[in-house]
């Protein structure tokens, strides 16, 4: 039995969103990583995580690939998240845009005592700012909708990526 056997670590630090925190600290100890530490940071929302791993390890550049593999996959699943966001967020915001821009056509109308015109803009402006909270809300549903199973075939790449790292260390 030895008394002091020496194990040298190697160490990796990852600042990620709060968000997927759980997914990396679930799957990178199929990589052999352990988690050291755990801690906020100054940005909002995000974390980092410190881990290690026997320096030592069978397989290591075949776990490093499957673990840049990971990365990547995650990677794609937070910028699948944001699209689901990000056009309905555009077209909502270009809708609130083109509303005020009618709205201040309807104010120079009235200055310039022109009522009709005032009315006839001032009626699409305020549709103009209400419209975009529906637009946002159904667009957005309709976004999810597309993407979902797009994230799920990604969850299931994860699975698969963290199955064969998992067969390398047993």
């Amino acid at each position: 039995m030895e008394k002091n056997k020496f194990i040298g670590y190697d160490y990796t630090d990852i600042t990620i969103n709060e968000q997927v925190a759980g997914i990396y600290l679930d799957n990178y100890l199929h990589f052999g990583w352990q988690l050291d530490s755990h801690s906020a940071t100054l940005q909002p929302n995000t974390v980092t995580l410190t881990f290690k791993r026997d320096r030592k390890i069978d397989h290591q550049a075949e776990l490093n690939r499957l673990q840049r593999k990971f990365d990547g996959i995650v990677a794609e699943i937070i910028s699948l998240k944001h699209a689901k966001r990000l056009i309905p967020a555009t077209v909502a915001y270009l809708f609130g845009v083109i509303g005020t821009a009618l709205m201040a056509g309807a104010v120079f109308a009235i200055l310039g005592h022109q009522i009709p015109l005032m009315v006839s803009l001032a009626i699409p402006g305020t549709l103009g700012w209400i419209m975009p909270y529906f637009l946002y809300r159904s667009l957005t549903i309709k976004r999810t909708k597309q993407l979902s199973p797009i994230v799920d075939e990604k969850f299931e790449d994860i699975y698969a990526v963290t199955k064969d790292a998992k067969l390398l260390l047993v």
